[in-house]
């Protein structure tokens, strides 16, 4: 019995439902339009810029087996085994790099104060917390601010097949973004590359002073090979700009933005409007039902 009624219950609200769908459409109409004009009009929009990478290859000039490789670890020649790629984009996530990066090019506004983008005269206004003339309304922002917004546009990812890296810059300017993105690739591989050229030294120079007070002919054969080594580490760092990452693709300028995505949110407001219909139906039906 209770299922008969059932079934009576939902064929009645598809017969209600069915016969006030003009109805339903008069309300959802408005609310449709009402929502993608705030889409359009209210939402700022976001532009991506992306650069492929790969790891430029690093191997060492000379292999020294035995015994000499463990004197040659003991300086840092043959320690390579470390995704130097890796350990660079980890190194890009410290506030010490952020930090000295959105300094380097005075990225704390465009990171923290943009308000709007306006593509007719590629200009930027700023929210009422910074000026471009008066500065920070109630001071610079922290480092913590200003590496939770650098994260929040950045987006790497890694093919683990191919070994390439993607790293992406989402901003409400794709001039903006564009820059960023070769700015950081540009200073990730000088950064490395001078980490690099002062580890070299500093090998150089420990070698040298070990070759001043070694006597042992095959251990100052040895030495010397380590010496090579590192002077050819050094060549390397200081011929490559691009020590760490070779650019496979560079970053275009985009003008198509990445959202909102219009599609999607018209798709959801057309649910949102029926929906918003049917219950308003249903409404009236249930106090007509309680006034009878």
């Amino acid at each position: 019995m209770n299922k008969e009624n059932n079934e009576v219950d939902f064929q009645a609200l598809v017969k209600l439902i069915w016969n006030k769908k003009f109805y339903i459409i008069s309300i959802a109409f408005p609310i449709i339009l009402l929502i993608n004009l705030a889409v359009y009009f209210g939402i700022e929009k976001e532009y991506s810029a992306q650069v492929l990478l790969s790891e430029r290859s690093s191997n060492n000039p000379l292999e020294l087996p035995g015994e000499m490789g463990a004197l040659g670890a003991l300086v840092g020649f043959g320690a390579e085994s470390t995704n130097e790629a890796d350990k660079s984009l980890e190194i890009m996530k410290t506030r010490k790099f952020i930090g000295r990066f959105v300094n380097r090019y005075g990225y704390a506004p465009y990171l923290l104060a943009v308000k709007k983008w306006d593509k007719e005269s590629n200009e930027i206004s700023f929210s009422e917390a910074y000026s471009a003339t008066d500065g920070w309304a109630e001071g610079e922002p922290n480092i913590f601010q200003i590496k939770k917004a650098f994260l929040d546009s950045v987006k790497v990812a890694q093919d683990n097949v191919s070994n390439f890296y993607s790293i992406a810059i989402t901003h409400k300017s794709p001039y903006v973004a564009k820059e960023i993105l070769e700015n950081l690739v540009s200073d990730l591989n000088e950064l490395m590359q001078q980490k690099a050229i002062l580890s070299a030294d500093s090998s150089i120079e420990y070698l040298e002073r070990e070759l001043v007070n070694t006597k042992n002919v095959e251990l100052r054969q040895t030495l010397l090979k380590l010496v090579e080594a590192e002077l050819q580490k050094k060549m390397m760092a200081r011929v490559h700009s691009d020590y760490i990452f070779t650019i496979e693709d560079p970053a275009v300028l985009k003008l198509k933005h990445i959202f909102p995505n219009y599609m999607l949110l018209a798709i959801l407001s057309v649910f949102a409007g029926l929906g918003f219909g049917v219950f308003i139906v249903l409404l009236r039906a249930k106090f007509k039902g309680v006034n009878q």
